[in-house]
């Protein structure tokens, strides 16, 4: 197991940590991320502490005050801590399980306390095998006050210029940690080079291109491809599934076009924290519908505990799994009325000569990864048979993911036939 990765990215307000993280980090790099404030009201809430006529908690003053030990009893102080050290506890466990780093977010992070929480949490997960370092944002004068601006603009009231010592005191270094490495940057062009150069995070490989809100990649896969394959009777104001749905793209895609309810499911630890991360940056910085619900774990073991969908969609995934026929005969029974099934073909490169009748994938020598489902023929019968209350309505052919991949791909729509429709009761809970 590698050791675990932890970048702890503090900084006052309009400092730019939250954009950093939300905009840059949970996207470009395989990464978890979690704004302290988040949890700090989670346990704050916890302690019952009140708020001021109802307001919104301000986490400046409140991490002051429960750190003072003046303002509240004792009790209720430790029970905020108490709570934030198992939050935290469980942001670096859900990390370490899904094989990526943790970015957390916050001014708090500035107190060694703070940090030596983070520490801790790590320790009790991963043992030694863990990397922490700390970056403090710190924009120059100029970008502070702008950023300021655009923030009291947003929240609607103006905010005064800041001059140099006012900045100087708010851009104070964090309390130093033994230990702990400790960097400074102005900007997201300075965190990007950090992140590469220094502390080396892995950068996030997406497969598919698209463009969703201000997110724009280059993947050799184009995701609008495939959803234009739907009907748009299937889709919208229809319940959807979507099976294996990696990154969460398509899921999204769908939702954003206009149906009711789309649930993806994925199993793959960093695709799905990354499908995660994406619904969560669009969410707060577009105006996309990413109101989607994922669920981690294999379909075999989650199909039979969903309820029938109206649509399932089923993309690049099928030569995953060893029994066809059980995984079709499952697809089937989620779904109300139709299927769209990606299966891949090519003309050479394939053995199902020497094995007549059966799907047999074609398999990379180098890497041992699946790439080619079997003759169409073939696979059309295993359909058939698993999936006898549906009929074949469309091939679509779509274009190859990148020049390596000589295959061809297909898109099949499945209908349920006229009259098999499943009754509304048979519907699992």
């Amino acid at each position: 197991m590698k050791a675990l990765k932890i970048i702890l990215l503090c900084g006052p307000t309009a400092s730019g940590k939250s954009f950093a993280t939300e905009r840059l980090l949970s996207v470009s790099y395989d990464v978890a991320t979690a704004k302290l404030d988040s949890l700090y009201r989670s346990a704050l809430e916890h302690a019952g502490v009140p708020r001021e006529d109802g307001k919104p908690y301000s986490i400046f003053t409140e991490a002051h005050a429960l750190r003072e030990g003046t303002t509240y009893a004792r009790e209720t102080t430790d029970r905020f801590f108490s709570k934030l050290e198992e939050l935290i506890r469980e942001q670096v466990s859900q990390a370490a399980s899904w094989g990526v780093g943790l970015v957390l977010e916050g001014y708090t992070l500035r107190f060694a306390d703070e940090v030596e929480k983070v520490v801790n949490a790590a320790r009790a997960t991963c043992g030694p095998r863990f990397v922490m370092s700390r970056v403090h944002m710190r924009p120059t004068l100029d970008g502070w006050n702008h950023n300021r601006s655009q923030l009291g603009r947003l929240k609607g009231r103006p905010v005064n210029i800041a001059e140099e010592p006012y900045y100087e005191r708010t851009m104070g270094s964090p309390e130093p940690v033994p230990g702990l490495d400790d960097y400074t940057v102005r900007d997201l062009d300075e965190l990007t080079s950090l992140a590469d150069d220094v502390l080396k995070l892995r950068r996030h490989k997406w497969y598919q291109r698209f463009e969703l809100g201000p997110l724009t990649t280059t993947g050799p896969s184009d995701a609008s491809e495939k959803l234009a394959t739907l009907s748009e009777a299937d889709l919208t104001g229809k319940r959807v599934l979507d099976l294996c749905c990696a990154t969460g793209v398509h899921a999204i895609m769908m939702k954003n076009q206009g149906a009711a309810k789309v649930i993806g499911v994925e199993v793959e630890p960093t695709r799905y924290c990354k499908s995660l991360e994406l619904r969560k940056t669009l969410l707060r910085h577009s105006a996309v519908d990413a109101q989607v619900s994922f669920r981690y774990g294999d379909i075999a073991a989650l199909l039979p505990d969903l309820r029938r969908f109206d649509t399932v969609t089923f993309f690049g995934a099928l030569h995953y799994f060893s029994d066809y026929d059980e995984i079709l005969a499952l697809v089937a029974r989620a779904a109300m009325d139709a299927v769209y099934l990606e299966v891949t073909f090519t003309e050479a490169e394939h053995d199902t000569a020497q094995a007549p009748g059966e799907i047999r994938p074609y398999k990379r020598s180098r890497t041992g990864t699946t790439i080619y489902m079997g003759d169409p023929e073939t696979v059309k019968r295993t359909i058939e048979r698993s999936m006898s209350e549906f009929e074949l309505e469309e091939r679509t052919p779509i274009s190859a993911p990148g020049a390596k991949l000589v295959s061809q791909r297909e898109i099949w729509r499945l209908r349920r036939r006229e009259g098999a429709r499943p009754a509304a009761s048979e519907a699992p809970a």
